[in-house]
């Protein structure tokens, strides 16, 4: 079976990532193919359009997103992304922050983006989270979409003040692994996504809760489905940033409490790779 990519986000390494792994503990007769027009399987995402040159009739098509998006239902057969919506059984729930976790055994590093990928259980259990945090909180990120987490941010610093990295402070950083190294010095860190979707959730409560540090977090209500909500602060639980601020103060003050959060497990419930497996597999034998 030949497998080809498109339209992926910069860095994607079409040799190695997690979709290619998958599909070959699926099948030993996995090659990848440069050329798309004639693999048996287009594996394409949101940043392009060279998936369009591809017939469906000739090709399987399954669209992969990380973004807030849903899925092209014109232009393919298959779909992973955020969504809890199943399509008609075409789409597979696969959020983002399910790409971080080091399912294939790559000892951490192997991939390019993400460039660093996170043993499941490790999440709960390292040297980054059990450090000393001397600092009170961080922030991460290039852009402000929503207004909020600049908001937050103006809010939170008028307590003490907030270390921001990214573009906007002329600081920017690559890889996950210096990321988390970084943040792992504070108590807390402000990571709010960009936009909001039931079960819509990136890398950022991952990084936050892996490095040890209690999450600001904005998202759809229904992360509690993948998060335990006990080790967030979440905006959504307030009536107002500043209330949001008076709480996260509480927890600064109280480093029993500040560990009493940590110490609650990331996720309601452990993640589990074989329904994603079970549904590419059965793309798999349809190709057959």
């Amino acid at each position: 079976m030949k497998v080809a990519f498109a339209d992926f986000w910069w860095k994607f390494d079409e040799e190695r990532n997690f979709f290619l792994d998958s599909l070959k503990r699926m099948s030993d007769n996995v090659v990848l193919t440069k050329n798309i027009d004639e693999a048996d399987l287009l594996i394409f995402s949101c940043f392009g359009n060279e998936h369009k040159k591809v017939n469906r009739n000739a090709t399987k098509k399954v669209y992969f997103t990380g973004e807030n998006l849903r899925p092209p239902l014109e232009d393919c057969d298959f779909s992973l992304t955020f969504d809890y919506e199943s399509y008609e059984g075409k789409n597979f729930r696969l959020p983002l922050w399910m790409l971080q976790i080091d399912w294939w055994s790559t000892g951490g590093y192997g991939y390019t983006n993400p460039q660093f990928v996170i043993p499941l259980n490790a999440i709960e259990s390292n040297r980054l989270r059990d450090k000393n945090k001397k600092e009170f909180c961080c922030a991460v990120f290039n852009r402000d979409h929503t207004g909020l987490r600049v908001k937050t941010l103006t809010e939170l610093s008028s307590y003490k003040p907030v270390n921001c990295f990214g573009e906007p402070w002329n600081n920017w950083f690559y890889g996950e692994d210096n990321k988390l190294e970084v943040i792992s010095n504070f108590k807390f860190t402000l990571c709010y996504e960009n936009s909001t979707s039931a079960g819509y959730y990136t890398e950022k409560p991952i990084h936050a809760r892996t490095a040890g540090c209690i999450p600001i977090y904005w998202s759809a209500n229904e992360y509690i489905t993948d998060f335990n909500p006990k080790g967030f602060v979440h905006l959504n639980d307030f009536d107002n940033i500043t209330s949001l601020v008076e709480r996260v103060k509480e927890i600064d003050n109280s480093e029993s409490l500040r560990k009493q959060m940590i110490d609650e497990p990331v996720f309601t419930q452990t993640p589990d790779i074989v329904p994603y497996m079970d549904f590419m597999q059965r793309i798999i034998n349809e190709i057959r």
